[in-house]
């Protein structure tokens, strides 16, 4: 089954159908193992001033296979290098025991045979099931008939997607053909499941920075957001207009009677008492932002971001992938453009992921910035050939960043407080639209106070009691507090007590305090109402993630880590990495996320190197054809409580959690 992106819209019409889409924790991670530098901060004011060490990786470590794979391996340490060695050592002999022509039939799974490899030689095992070329060479056509037949008569034990693998490979001739539909009928027969090829990605090395980051302005260079938001509109049928589709982005942050372009989302679209708003919570109105409306050529990128890790634990999409813009055109404003990747053949289950975690793998191997850009401009704009043959779109198709997928972020400081808002692209008549949509998981602090009169306040307070499981862990990386639509506030700002959880908590009647002490008990947690109210502020809070919870006190010994100074990429200051400069990223990144995402990216690869497609995921695959990859982008005229509603019975239709554990709807 294939994903088709022909245009389509929603109507008003069956959107009985919010999705709690992803939180706030931060866009990026990472540890100072393989930056060639160290990085001495000191935080001030708003931006921070940031000093670099003067040491670089000491070793860079290059390794070929006799086939011409390579696995270009760096480490900051000799005890990481002399690891890295052994790993290269055992995939040079992988290597070599996969070329050699006679031992090429004794792969895994025709062992049982061994006496077949002499007839075998140059008939394909499973590795050279994935290699047209091999099987369309003259060499192997008369081994191969001669093997093929004595894979008929001696092993009922192989599974039929080695028969399926083996007969594609016997197309070369008439006699080959017919032994081809006979090992088809027997693969129909049998209903088991068909091979994926993964197999050449076993042993694949995670570079700790570049297979999950790029922050290199040399690979960054040549990516612009006109460009960006012409190709979100295209790859979407669409009209490319990137001056209309950035228009409507800023327009949002003014009146509708100061707005440059009549429709769209303005910032006082919903008045309370003469109070802008948007889902019941307030919405400062209008802002300096608007003033961006001219100035689509100043952004520049500071970052790629791989959030494989978001991928759902059932396959039923491949996680996030992301650009970070900047522009300091008015004073420090950021664009970020989160993609989530549907899966092209969910039927196949969380083994169709592979292309695009082999991808950036395989980008870790490039010490060479430009060529890495190259690849990423392709894998995210214009379409990647190795992503686009699994089936995969360009990252940054206007489907992707929708209701019901992934979404659009602005982090601005051009006006007080800082602010950042979310938004979903829509259809416009034939031009990419935008629409602007509450903050998801990002709560106020008035819903800890038992006291205050919020009209969500009691719906949320038991939101937060369902879903206290997700803060437990001690793994920063993993902290997060789903929360339901009606709790998700209009902007994270930095003001108006929103982010002190604790401080609310403690101002309230002690029936909620009471209430959470209890939940913690009944979880054989021993964190206290107040540490796990401070999670609660880093870890579901944009602005608690971004600086004001930073240093909070999480209990267990443990504190938040620190950003740098209101953002994890810093556009302003550069550090050393592979010996080249790089846009400076923080503490969290570099020392809590990024290691936690890597290891869910090495768990994948170990996993699922040799993994076949498994059709029991047929209902996930069924209920994605209702999904914005199939339908297409929603009608930007439609109600947004219709469009919300739409796509938190959309979500709900998902797997709950990512491949990393934690709750889908959170990041």
């Amino acid at each position: 089954m294939k994903h088709h992106r022909t245009r389509a819209t929603l109507t008003s019409t069956g959107l009985g159908l919010l999705l709690m889409a992803p939180g706030c924790l931060p866009d990026l991670p990472g540890t100072d193992d393989e930056w060639g530098g160290t990085l001495d901060e000191t935080i001030g004011d708003e931006l921070g001033e940031t000093t670099f060490g003067e040491e670089e990786s000491s070793s860079e470590e290059e390794s070929s296979s006799e086939e011409g794979s390579s696995s270009e391996e760096e480490s900051s340490s000799e005890e990481e290098s002399s690891s890295e060695e052994e790993s290269s050592s055992e995939e040079e002999s992988s290597s070599e025991e996969e070329s050699s022509s006679e031992e090429e039939s004794s792969s895994e799974e025709e062992s049982s045979s061994e006496e077949e490899s002499s007839s075998e030689e140059e008939s394909s095992s499973e590795e050279e099931s994935s290699s047209e070329e091999e099987s369309s060479s003259e060499e192997e056509s008369s081994s191969e008939e001669e093997s093929s037949s004595e894979e008929e008569s001696s092993s009922e034990e192989e599974s039929s997607s080695e028969e399926g693998s083996s007969s594609t490979e016997e197309e070369s001739t008439e006699e080959e053909s017919t032994e081809e539909e006979s090992t088809e009928e027997e693969s129909s027969e049998e209903g088991t499941s068909e091979e994926t090829g993964n197999e050449e990605f076993c042993g694949l090395v995670m570079h700790s920075r570049r297979s999950l980051i790029e922050t290199a302005p040399a690979a960054l260079d040549g990516t612009s957001l006109e460009e960006l938001l012409a190709q979100a509109a295209s790859t979407t049928d669409l009209v490319a207009d990137a001056d209309f589709t950035y228009t409507r982005l800023f327009d949002s942050f003014t009146t509708s009677d100061a707005g440059v372009l009549a429709g769209g989302s303005h910032c006082d679209d919903e008045l309370v008492d003469g109070q802008a708003t948007l889902n019941g919570f307030p919405l400062a109105c209008p802002r300096d932002e608007a003033e961006h409306v001219s100035d689509l050529d100043s952004w520049f990128p500071v970052a790629y971001v791989n959030r494989f890790d978001l991928a759902a634990a059932d396959g039923s999409d491949c996680g996030e992938q992301r650009v970070i813009m900047a522009s300091n055109s008015l004073g420090r404003a950021f664009i970020i453009f989160e993609a989530r990747i549907p899966n092209p053949t969910p039927e196949c289950g969380p083994a169709a992921c592979m292309p695009v975690a082999t991808f950036w793998a395989k980008l870790g191997q490039m010490e060479d910035p430009v060529e890495r850009g190259e690849q990423l401009r392709a894998a995210f704009l214009h379409g990647h050939e190795d992503l686009e043959a699994a089936g995969f779109e360009p990252f940054m198709t206007g489907v992707n960043m929708t209701f019901g997928s992934g979404q659009i972020r602005t982090n601005t400081f051009d006006d007080n407080p800082w602010t950042l808002r979310q938004f979903e692209f829509t259809t416009e008549d034939d031009r990419l639209g935008v629409v602007e949509v509450p903050v998801s998981n990002n709560s106020q602090a008035r819903l800890w106070n038992d006291l205050d009169d919020h009209p969500a306040g009691l719906a949320c307070r038991a939101s937060i009691l369902a879903n206290l499981d997700s803060l437990v862990s001690d793994n920063v990386a993993r902290m997060d507090l789903p929360l339901a639509p009606a709790c998700f506030a209009a902007e994270s700002r930095d003001n108006d007590g929103e982010i002190d959880y604790a401080e609310a908590l403690l101002a309230g009647s002690g029936e909620f305090e009471a209430s959470l002490a209890e939940k913690l008990e009944e979880l054989g947690s021993d964190l206290s109402p107040v540490e796990v109210a401070n999670r609660a502020a880093f870890a579901s809070n944009c602005m608690g993630c971004h600086a004001n919870a930073n240093g909070f006190d999480l209990g267990h010994g443990m504190s938040a880590p620190s950003s740098m100074g209101f953002v994890h990429v810093n556009e302003l200051f550069t550090q050393t990495c592979d010996g080249l400069p790089c846009f400076a990223m923080s503490p969290a990144l570099r020392e809590e996320f990024l290691p936690d995402r890597e290891s869910v990216m090495e768990d994948y690869l170990d996993e699922f190197c040799e993994a076949v497609c498994d059709p029991s995921g047929a209902a996930d695959a069924d209920a994605l054809l209702l999904g914005p990859a199939t339908v297409g982008l929603p009608d930007g005229y439609t109600p947004l409580d219709e469009l919300l509603a739409w796509e938190q019975a959309y979500e709900g239709s998902l797997a709950p959690l990512t491949m990393g554990g934690r709750p889908r709807s959170v990041h």
